[in-house]
């Protein structure tokens, strides 16, 4: 499974682009006022709901062999987490 290096980070359901992976803390505090949790782990999926101002859905955490986490947005936004 390839991990794209850009990642979309979700803020007030509005797009940034960066270009380093974000710290698996960073996931586990949640940003923008979204209540999402993200826990690292080996062979692990997880699925929870957000919400941020209007915007709502359900996310998936997907962890790779590489031990990196991938969040994926509602939509065709996504947070790559590496395990630090």
């Amino acid at each position: 499974m390839m991990v794209e290096e850009t990642i979309y980070k979700h803020y007030q359901c509005k797009v940034v682009t960066k270009k380093t992976l974000i710290p698996v803390d960073e996931c586990r505090r949640g940003e923008g006022g979204d209540s999402v949790m993200l826990q690292c782990g080996l062979d692990q999926v997880i699925e929870r709901r957000y919400t941020t101002g209007d915007c709502s859905g359900v996310p998936q955490y997907v962890v790779t062999p590489t031990n990196t986490c991938i969040v994926q947005w509602w939509g065709s936004l996504s947070r790559v987490c590496r395990e630090s």
